[in-house]
């Protein structure tokens, strides 16, 4: 299974982005400052982790 990690799944592109790979069956690892898992559908294809760049 291919797998796709995308920044910024929150909102804008990177939850547009995060939507289409999951309808296309991949494996998406999707990020956010805050994880919400409200945002994109439930599966067991995606992973929600947190990440911020600017904190090290």
């Amino acid at each position: 299974m291919k797998t796709v990690l995308i920044t910024g799944c929150s909102s804008g592109f990177g939850l547009e982005i995060a939507r289409y790979f999951l309808d296309r069956d991949w494996r998406v690892i999707a990020t956010m400052r805050t994880p919400r898992e409200d945002v994109l559908p439930r599966s067991d294809r995606l992973s929600i982790l947190a990440l911020d760049v600017k904190d090290p």
